[in-house]
């Protein structure tokens, strides 16, 4: 009897570790933030070298789950710090605003409101950016300056249907409207190409020193052997 009991127990403590959720490092999300909140998109990404700024206008949403599937870890919650909420008469409000909890492997964030704007700040590799969609309506991403991705190879964006406009300092991408799960993109700056074609230049050099001495060991190689009689017609 007292082994069900405890197996039962076991069962419930699992299904409430489940269905509960586990806050997030209230420090990081009460870090200091700058976010431009005068945007015209559903969502805004302000992408800097090791981080992206993330503004959404809400539309009648009670809260948001964010998440990334990775290929060998599976379904991941996304880290994020600096939260702020914009009220609907330009009240900006911190973290204590709002509920952030890590739940089911996402981080699922409440609002006070259902309308209004929510921000967050999350770090972001060099040269690339990943980030889930939480609306299918509009989103506009800002790369950082002087970094582009016209040349193929080295930049692209996922999903596809995008526009593309040179803004002062920056190159800023534009959905319509998205029915992906996350948008991807990879960026590069016109140096990078400079230091490729650099490095492309060294590797065809040695390539080429290479082939040179083989080519000249393999002569020299001839004529020993023609200078020890290998290789002479006997008919001669």
């Amino acid at each position: 009897m007292r082994r069900t009991l405890a197996i039962v127990g076991l069962v419930g403590l699992v299904f409430l570790a489940g269905c509960g959720g586990t806050a997030v490092d209230d420090a990081a999300l009460n870090e200091s933030a700058e976010y431009d909140w005068n945007t015209t998109e559903a969502v805004t990404i302000t992408v800097e070298h090791s981080e992206y700024r993330y503004v959404y206008t809400l539309d009648d949403d009670s809260e948001v789950r964010l998440a990334l599937r990775d290929e060998l870890l599976g379904t991941q919650p996304v880290s994020i710090s600096a939260v702020k909420f914009r009220y609907q008469n330009g009240t900006v409000a911190n973290a204590s605003a709002l509920s952030v909890e890590e739940q089911n492997k996402h981080t699922v964030v409440t609002f006070p409101e259902s309308a209004g704007q929510f921000a967050y700040t999350a770090s972001s590799p060099a040269r690339s950016l990943t980030v889930p969609v939480v609306t299918n309506r509009s989103h506009e991403v800002r790369l950082p300056p002087d970094m582009r991705i016209s040349l193929p190879v080295f930049g692209g964006a996922n999903p596809s249907g995008f526009e593309s406009a040179n803004q002062p300092e920056r190159v800023v991408l534009t959905w319509s409207s998205i029915e992906s799960d996350r948008i991807e993109v990879d960026y590069y700056q016109e140096r990078d190409l400079l230091l490729f074609a650099g490095l492309l230049g060294v590797l065809v050099l040695v390539a080429g020193a290479g082939v040179a001495y083989y080519r000249s060991r393999l002569r020299r190689l001839q004529e020993e052997r023609i200078a020890a009689g290998f290789g002479v017609d006997d008919e001669r």
